[in-house]
């Protein structure tokens, strides 16, 4: 959701020569949300009783798991940050088509976190890491190699992969 109003606000950026900077200060605006959850929202006593004791980080997992984040990353950070420039420059996307194309394909992603955690649950977390992980990679490649429908159901593909994929890291 927070991507989304950023995304959203993309057709107010051509306003001014300052529009940029826009959806930059409208996503401050979830730091009151955090805020006020922090302040209002109780743990569970589940989690509570769960983290009573401090237990120490196992390194090696948690090195594995900070190798596996750093270079999905190094994937999916430019293709995050050229895909409003890819839509713009070579398919002639304007702002609102860029921003209903990003929340079209995008928002559904939400639903593979929700079933990714429940997957991660009962398949264990490193066959979805090892399957979700390259498929997502696979669909945002091909998104950006097609164009039309194809472009949209690839990087529809990609988000939900890369979503499933989340909770198990």
């Amino acid at each position: 959701i927070g991507a989304g109003v950023c995304v959203f606000l993309l057709p107010v950026t051509g306003v001014a020569e300052w529009g940029w900077r826009l959806p930059f200060a409208a996503s401050l605006i979830w730091l009151l949300v955090a805020i006020s959850l922090h302040r209002h929202l109780p743990e569970t006593a589940r989690f509570e009783a769960h983290h009573a004791t401090r237990r120490d980080l196992r390194t090696p997992r948690l090195s594995t798991l900070a190798v596996i984040s750093f270079l999905s990353n190094l994937f999916i950070a430019p293709a995050s940050f050229f895909q409003n420039r890819y839509l713009d420059d070579v398919r002639g996307y304007s702002g609102g088509g860029i921003a209903i194309f990003t929340l079209t394909t995008g928002t559904p992603a939400s639903i593979g976190l929700i079933v990714g955690g429940r997957l991660a649950d009962r398949i264990g977390r490193r066959a979805l890491i090892l399957l979700c992980t390259p498929l997502s990679t696979a669909c945002i490649v091909v998104g950006f190699m097609t164009h039309g429908a194809l472009m949209w159901l690839a990087s529809l593909g990609g988000g939900l992969m890369a979503a499933l994929a989340y909770p198990a890291y």
